[in-house]
């Protein structure tokens, strides 16, 4: 399984990171906590994630895990269902 994720979900979660600089990667592994995600910063998150990239986390992934890192956020977005009508 590929860890490539999409322009638009690294743009989204850097955004939600204050602690993690401009020229800094965003790594597989890196700890989003560690780089400032917060509690309120998971919401915001979610809402933008699920606006930017039309779809919906279902309840099962809103764990802890799953906004661990990059690679266990885009898991689970690639595991969401879209919302986009078509």
């Amino acid at each position: 399984m590929s860890t490539a994720w999409t322009p638009e979900f690294d743009a989204v979660v850097r955004a939600h990171l204050p602690d993690l600089s401009a020229e800094s990667p965003l790594t597989p592994e890196l700890s989003l906590a560690d780089c400032g995600l917060d509690s309120m910063g998971i919401v915001a998150l979610l809402v933008a994630l699920e606006e930017a990239l039309a779809l919906t986390f279902p309840d099962e992934l809103l764990t802890p895990e799953t906004f661990a890192t990059p690679t266990s956020l885009w898991t689970a977005v690639q595991k969401a269902p879209s919302t986009a009508s078509g």
